[in-house]
């Protein structure tokens, strides 16, 4: 939500020196989470001027941006918003601090310390499931350390089309004999498609030719 609009993230990697995970694993499942993936760990390397990056990650379940983070800290998923707060505060943000403390002071001090030596290459993202505040804390915190514009920039929600109608037609395609090639990108329909397609249960005739790119 920026300026009382519904903004996407669109995150840039190449350019960040520290980041902040609050529950959110940009690594996997999430639009863009290979081209991240690739920024990130060719960032990972020491540039020229042989600084790290720094990772930094809150999370209520393991995944993979923990897995490979400088820094993990496990929490509560009620506990990833009052976090949020607590460095919002922490960083000097008209945001009230939380009476109940989640992350330890050393902990604290060393992101803070760690984003503000970053500015405008910091980056703090929170996961999509994530609160409305949780999702405006963050977005603050990059406004304030200047990541916006910078490792961080927000476009339109991008529009998705529903993909039963083409489903439906992909069976029935298959059924009548009709489909003579498919060609299937990183996906199984037979595992995701809504159950009453019953996708499982259509045989492929020997004259429909596959192909399977994953």
């Amino acid at each position: 939500v920026y300026k009382r609009q519904v903004l996407e993230p669109v995150y840039d990697f190449s350019k960040v020196r520290c980041v902040v995970s609050l529950d959110g694993d940009v690594l996997q499942g999430q639009p863009g989470f290979v081209r991240y993936a690739k920024d990130l760990s060719a960032r990972r390397e020491l540039d020229n001027d042989n600084i790290p990056v720094r990772l930094y990650a809150l999370e209520s379940t393991p995944g993979l941006f923990g897995a490979i983070a400088d820094h993990r800290l496990p929490l509560n998923p009620g506990e990833i918003e009052i976090a949020a707060r607590q460095l919002a505060s922490t960083l000097g943000l008209p945001v009230a601090a939380p009476s109940k403390k989640v992350i330890p002071q050393d902990w604290l001090n060393s992101v803070v310390a760690a984003l503000q030596t970053a500015g405008s290459g910091a980056l703090v993202l929170a996961g999509e499931q994530q609160s409305l505040a949780t999702q405006m804390l963050a977005q603050l915190i990059n406004n304030l350390l200047g990541a916006t514009g910078s490792t961080v920039n927000y476009i339109s929600p991008v529009a998705t089309a529903s993909t039963q109608d083409d489903l439906a037609s992909l069976r029935q395609g298959i059924s009548e004999g009709t489909l003579r090639e498919m060609l299937v990108l990183n996906s199984n329909p037979v595992f995701t498609a809504a159950a009453d397609l019953n996708l499982s249960l259509i045989h492929i005739s020997e004259p429909t030719r596959q192909a399977e790119i994953s």
